[in-house]
């Protein structure tokens, strides 16, 4: 305890601190690395036991230990109980290792008793239950190796914006796998097939029928296997989030509202208490997704009733919100205090991900808040600003090839504007921006661009003197 107590008092450990924490206490420092690695044990001990009982999946792996103590006491009758519980638990939530284990077991206990009363049939049936668990522990393997790899596109490029990146996406649905549902042996294989073509749909900016169609599959599968969501609420959470991006590309926000509102009572309508990883995730699409409908559907002000809430969760998560969610977030309330005119509050937003270098997990947004950048310096009318975040943003972009029509044109015009003095001329220039811009809404590469700021809407409040947010509720 001593040892425990000295190191409980540091925040980042400090071996030379220690040491002056524990002085007088020679017989500890004579042998300090064995008494840390003492130390360590009982820790883990202690939380291997306190974990034991915390899921089913825990449970499942005591009751193999306890298989394997009751066959070498020889109270086999007991251990044949044991394996049927695992066998059983183990299918029910999709667990096949376990399910293998169990088989092994069943296998060795039939071999313990020399085939005695053992039909060669019911020896066969083990073996191919033997195979069959195998075959969907195999097969659960691949899907989840592929969406693994669609992921890392995702959370590294974010929507397609050529055709080298289209590529790397094709590639990954290419596989034999994905060309039909009835390649996968489980639900859960079958959830994530669902959950591949759903993002790859989406991040492709494919045909938003396919995107729904794959994500109301996907929740339909996990609510047929009621135990999966008590085992594993992450699983739940995540597939809500999903069916909420899709009802928001459906521009569907009323039914949108209502899964929220679902996603932010599941702490308390869950039959299990969430760990603080999971609160973590359900803040991070709770507050991404609300503040996307918030900026789709053009009401811009909500977000004063969410921002205290934000603001303490981003306190709360502080050091553990992954760097792909938390840019997320600072990017969507940067996007709205542009809405609401704010641009000072929008401009700290966008600083949180520009000023740090470990923010760049996501390039896409990364490239777009440096144009949501000079925008809000186009709106303070910082003239002195301008020119250097111009060529800054221009060399960015240029080094990470992200240099398309729509960037280009919208440098181009706001080097330009920074010059205009008159009101007409500054109105004609919105004109011509505009009709420049509308010419890429139709190319599959370049309206990516309108994915991330609703560039036609804000000109146009511009061009007619509207409030932005006006404007965008007219098209909702």
């Amino acid at each position: 305890m001593i040892l425990f107590d000295a190191m409980e008092k540091q925040e980042v450990f400090d071996e030379d601190r220690l040491k002056k924490l524990l002085n007088g206490e020679d017989a500890l420092l004579r042998n300090l690395a064995y008494e840390k690695n003492y130390l360590y044990d009982m820790i883990t001990d202690s939380l291997h036991v306190y974990h034991l009982n915390l899921s089913k999946e825990s449970a499942l792996k005591k009751q193999l230990h306890l298989i394997g103590i009751l066959f070498e006491k020889g109270l086999y009758s007991q251990c044949h109980k044991q394996v049927k519980q695992v066998q059983q638990a183990g299918e029910g939530l999709e667990k096949y290792q376990y399910v293998y284990e169990a088989l092994l077991w069943k296998k060795r206990l039939l071999m313990q008793r020399s085939y005695s009363g053992v039909s060669e049939k019911e020896l066969q049936q083990v073996f191919a239950e033997m195979e069959l668990a195998t075959k969907k522990l195999s097969n659960y393997a691949s899907y989840s190796n592929l969406s693994e790899s669609l992921r890392y596109l995702i959370d590294t490029s974010g929507h397609i914006r050529s055709k080298k990146q289209r590529k790397k996406f094709d590639k990954v649905v290419k596989d034999p796998l994905l060309k039909r549902e009835s390649g996968a042996l489980s639900n859960s294989s079958k959830r994530i097939y669902n959950s591949i073509w759903m993002n790859y749909h989406f991040y492709t900016n494919g045909p938003l029928q396919k995107i729904i169609r794959h994500t109301t599959r996907e929740l339909e599968l996990l609510e047929a296997t009621p135990a999966l969501i008590d085992e594993n609420p992450n699983l739940y959470i995540g597939v809500l989030g999903n069916i909420i991006i899709t009802l928001l590309e459906q521009k569907n926000y009323t039914e949108a509202r209502l899964y929220l509102k679902r996603l932010r009572m599941l702490p308390e309508t869950l039959k299990v208490k969430l760990k603080e990883n999971l609160l973590l995730k359900i803040f991070v699409l709770l507050y991404s997704q609300e503040l996307t409908l918030y900026i789709e559907s053009g009401s811009f002000d909500e977000v004063y009733n969410v921002i205290g809430d934000i603001e303490s969760g981003l306190k709360q998560f502080e050091g553990k919100i992954g760097k792909t969610h938390a840019i997320t977030i600072y990017y969507n309330l940067s996007y709205l205090y542009i809405g609401t005119g704010e641009y000072r509050k929008a401009l700290q937003w966008l600083n949180k991900i520009l000023m740090h270098k470990e923010m760049d997990a996501r390039e896409d947004i990364v490239c777009f808040s440096r144009i949501l950048q000079l925008i809000v310096y186009y709106e303070l009318n910082d003239l002195e600003a301008i020119p250097y975040v111009l060529k800054s943003t221009y060399r960015y972009l240029l080094k990470r090839k992200r240099v398309y029509k729509g960037e280009t044109i919208l440098l181009e015009f706001i080097r330009r504007a920074a010059s205009i003095r008159t009101k007409e001329e500054l109105r004609n220039a919105y004109v011509v921006l505009k009709k420049e811009l509308g010419k890429l809404t139709s190319d599959s590469f370049e309206k990516t661009l309108f994915v991330y700021f609703d560039f036609i809407s804000w000109l146009e409040s511009k061009i007619d003197g509207k409030k932005f947010s006006e404007v965008v509720k007219t098209k909702t």
